[in-house]
């Protein structure tokens, strides 16, 4: 192992913001190109290559010294990127799934009503925290089982019942809060 790694680890795990800025530094380049390969946008690259380094920054005391540095952070930014781009699909499924073809008896104010409240259902579910939003698309829109939705998220079964009732919550609230 490299011992300007290790001599980083070891300043960061005491919260020392220079160390981490060094290891930002020394890092950010690499990781925005690993990152944008994936997802081919230079913004979502910058933000999932922002987040790798929170979560190092908020489990510094948890660094082993005999830890690569540079592979846990490529570790974390792939997972990020998993976790990205299955949100994407999530949300592209939702999108397609709610393609409905109006019936011939809708006259034009009722589909007016329609395409407003899909709308604002789909407002409502953009706005549900993100694991939350996740979840209750994963259910709703790939028709998983929580128990297939857990093991996928690597979250347990109750944290699933946990997101869909949150979820059902906050879309009731809000779309109650329309009428």
């Amino acid at each position: 192992m490299d011992v300007k790694f290790q001599e980083l680890i070891k300043s960061i795990r005491q919260s020392d913001s220079a160390s981490f800025k060094t290891l930002f530094e020394l890092l950010t380049k690499s990781l925005h190109y690993f990152v944008f390969v994936k997802v081919r946008n230079s913004e979502t690259a910058k933000d999932i290559v922002q987040d790798t380094f929170i979560r190092i920054w908020e489990t510094r005391h948890q660094l082993n010294e005999d830890l690569s540095l540079k592979s846990y952070a490529y570790k974390i930014a792939d997972n990020l990127v998993l976790n990205h781009l299955r949100h994407n699909k999530v949300i592209s499924n939702f999108h397609q799934n709610l393609e409905v073809e109006p019936l011939n008896e809708d006259t034009p104010h009722t589909l007016l009503e329609k395409s407003e409240f899909h709308e604002s259902f789909l407002h409502a579910i953009e706005q549900l925290p993100t694991q939350t939003r996740i979840v209750f698309l994963m259910s709703r829109t790939e028709n998983l089982s929580y128990n297939e939705i857990a093991e996928r998220l690597g979250i347990s079964i109750k944290t699933v019942e946990s997101h869909i009732g949150k979820a059902l919550k906050l879309l009731r609230i809000q779309l109650i809060s329309l009428h």
